[in-house]
């Protein structure tokens, strides 16, 4: 029992330094764009606890919350990221946190950037029309894949930052969505203070470059990290060569013109 209460004090006592003096590294991502290979990168330094993603997801409920209420509406219950996070920290021993969930830039980015003092932020980009043709093959955005709506915020939702005309099919709400996460990452650079860096899905491919990111970051690469570049981790569905349902290129090049038009992808 003492020794119980001991390592309990002893575990707040490390929470409470590392708010100031740990480090945590999160990306600003759409899904489908390497962020499992990002992380999985970033857990080959022996410094870092990391993860692809890690519960809480900050997925379902608290999606819906930031769809609807303004982010301080819904603070108070998005603060057990923020707690689940130094309670890992504090028990791994690690000082480095890194998780590249994409929920980040949803559900927990301004919880995250304001309770910690050191923190990167990896804004990770892939090839726009690469990423709209997974999620169409992964059928995002439609009635026939149940579980998207638990991550991907809806791009016609209240509090979105873009205001979109209605979206008529799954090829706009793609682009949609697409282009409200490429403006939160704007957003996040240009009103929260952190170490941001900026990647290429294709640089990841480059050891030369990922060491680069290392050492931006403050991490020690491995051998595991050298054994690991340009492998790639992800075996989904799209994947696939082929779509299996009938893949319109008419509908495919009027919903990047329209949302194109609303948010230009390519500066």
């Amino acid at each position: 029992m003492i020794r119980s209460v001991k390592n309990k004090v002893k575990e707040i006592t490390r929470r409470k330094d590392l708010l100031k003096n740990g480090h945590f590294v999160f990306s600003v991502n759409t899904g489908r764009s390497g962020s499992d290979y990002l992380g999985s990168l970033l857990a080959t330094s022996k410094e870092v606890l990391a993860y692809h993603e890690r519960e809480p997801y900050m997925t379902g409920k608290y999606l819906r919350l930031v769809e609807k209420l303004e982010m301080d509406g819904s603070k108070k219950d998005r603060m057990i990221k923020v707690n689940s996070i130094l309670r890992d920290l504090a028990i791994s021993g690690k000082r480095v946190y890194a998780e590249s969930n994409h929920m980040f830039a949803k559900t927990f980015y301004d919880v995250a950037l304001e309770s910690f003092d050191n923190v990167t932020v990896i804004h990770l980009e892939r090839n726009i029309k690469d990423t709209a043709k997974s999620f169409l093959k992964l059928r995002y955005f439609t009635d026939e894949n149940d579980v998207w709506s638990r991550w991907m915020i809806h791009p016609n939702a209240p509090m979105c930052f873009l205001k979109f005309p209605q979206l008529v099919n799954e090829y706009e709400l793609i682009f949609g969505y697409l282009a409200e996460m490429r403006y939160r990452s704007q957003y996040i650079k240009e009103n929260f203070n952190a170490n941001h860096i900026e990647v290429k899905l294709e640089q990841l491919n480059d050891i030369t470059f990922v060491s680069s990111l290392f050492k931006k970051i403050g991490l020690s690469m491995t051998d595991k990290t050298k054994n690991l570049v340009g492998k790639k981790l992800n075996d989904r569905q799209d994947r696939k060569n082929d779509f299996t349902f009938k893949f319109s290129q008419e509908k495919f090049d009027a919903a990047y013109q329209r949302i194109n038009a609303i948010y230009q992808f390519e500066n």
